[in-house]
């Protein structure tokens, strides 16, 4: 809820910012030739531009997300409206047969502006796909550390409660990071933490517990090595 209230504030000051533009532009300017209409256009598309990725974000009910320069997209393209505002107002001063300067300028301001946030973004992808790879790859410890302690808290007997919260620690600070080379390891230790589910209270478990260490100090021993 609070998202979607950002989103229609935003648009109603991106609203208000091009009503008090066109005041401005046709109440104050007296000349309405072409260096107007150039610079005119590149404003309305700075003020539009905006709106409409507001307008997409309240839809599909996401936030801005950093993709320029660490700052939303909404803000960047708020400085790049302020920028053009400021270059649409001083080329309206040029003469009309220095048209094809008006477009030049506000054209590169363009441009930059859509190089900067496009290249952003694709940083910003890549970043999300590399944290998206990492998780994945740390949910293998993550998952058996809870496997394990809650093994621990049902645990009956007070020795064994301790050996696995001394397991499950060694598990939490062992090599977060998994690969493909160690899948034999891990599955192995899989099957173990299942083994010990079963061997609860049993004294059997002790044995499973032994084996599991070794495995886990076999697997952070390769992990090592392929750093």
């Amino acid at each position: 809820m609070t998202g979607n209230k950002n989103h229609m504030l935003n648009i109603l000051i991106f609203a208000i910012v091009g009503g008090i533009y066109n005041v401005i532009a046709f109440f104050l300017i007296d000349s309405h030739d072409r260096v107007f209409w150039i610079s005119y256009a590149f404003t309305m598309i700075a003020i539009v531009m905006p709106i409409i990725i507001q307008l997409r974000l309240f839809t599909t009910g996401a936030y801005p997300k950093k993709v320029f320069l660490g700052l939303p997209i909404v803000i960047a393209a708020f400085i790049y409206l302020v920028v053009q505002m400021a270059a649409g107002f001083a080329l309206m001063l040029l003469p009309d047969g220095l048209y094809k300067v008006s477009v030049i300028v506000q054209l590169i301001v363009l441009a930059v502006f859509l190089v900067f946030a496009l290249s952003a973004l694709m940083v910003k992808n890549n970043a999300e796909a590399v944290e998206a790879k990492i998780s994945e790859k740390r949910f293998f410890v993550s998952s058996l550390v809870v496997e394990l302690q809650g093994l621990a808290d049902r645990a009956d007997d007070p020795l064994q409660r301790k050996k696995l919260k001394a397991l499950a620690e060694a598990v939490r600070f062992s090599d977060p990071m998994s690969h493909p080379s160690l899948a034999p390891q891990e599955v192995k230790l899989e099957a173990l933490a299942a083994e010990l589910e079963a061997a609860a209270g049993k004294g059997s478990a002790d044995q499973v517990m032994k084996e599991f260490e070794a495995t886990l100090t076999e697997r952070n021993r390769k992990a090592k090595l392929l750093k």
